[in-house]
């Protein structure tokens, strides 16, 4: 939203309200959150703001059911507008319709909304908290770019196949050790992963590098 400001001024003025906004908000948060743990016993955290509107005048409950029902939409607006202009811009125009108009990028990008969505559904079906699938996009994460991204810092030698391989493999190690094994002995995916991911990448790259390369 900042890039849509008008200058610099508007642009100061609605960050100083922003965290004027969060200096309000913030506590009055905590303090629902602490009221309703006072209250209700036993209370999972995520329910605090909705059980408290049960004790609360039915105004003053009704516009923090629509408060928490518009913080709820925004976000997940947000991420899935965010998510589907970066398929549009940095996969489609980039690499498979780089003549595309403005109005069917629009169009794009209207169309990976709906199926970012529809695909979030279904990822939720199988995770029972979203932490959960934070976690497993962390890992995810973690394994497929992290031995890579270091490999090319620290070592000179690794090349476009070595980092490839290491990204495929530690993203496929994950997934089979989480799906397909289900996590066995309980240890993390990413204890495994790794590894995995770093061997490949000193494995593949070591192959793929002619002595003629290494010495140039």
């Amino acid at each position: 939203m900042i890039h849509a400001s008008k200058g610099d001024s508007n642009t100061k003025k609605a960050n100083i309200g922003w965290i004027v906004g969060l200096l309000i908000i913030s506590p009055v948060i905590s303090l629902i959150a602490f009221a309703a743990s006072s209250i209700f016993d036993n209370i999972d955290p995520g329910m605090a703001l909705m059980a408290s509107t049960l004790v609360l005048p039915n105004i003053v409950g009704g516009l923090l059911l629509a408060a928490a029902t518009a913080f709820i939409i925004t976000t997940g607006n947000s991420f899935l507008l965010s998510g589907a202009t970066n398929v549009t811009y940095d996969i489609v125009r980039k690499y498979i319709k780089k003549d595309a108009t403005d109005l069917q990028l629009l169009g794009m990008t209207k169309l990976f909304v709906v199926l970012l969505g529809i695909l979030s559904y279904v990822l939720i079906r199988f995770f029972p908290t979203i932490l959960d699938v934070q976690m497993y996009a962390y890992t995810v994460y973690g394994a497929g770019l992290t031995p890579a991204v270091l490999g090319v810092l620290l070592w000179k030698r690794v090349n476009k196949a070595g980092g490839l391989s290491s990204m495929i493999a530690g993203v496929a190690a994950t997934l089979i050790w989480e799906i397909v094994l289900s996590k066995p002995f309980d240890i993390n995916s990413s204890v495994v992963a790794v590894p995995f991911a770093i061997i490949v990448l000193i494995v593949v790259t070591l192959l793929t590098t002619s002595k003629r390369t290494t010495h140039a």
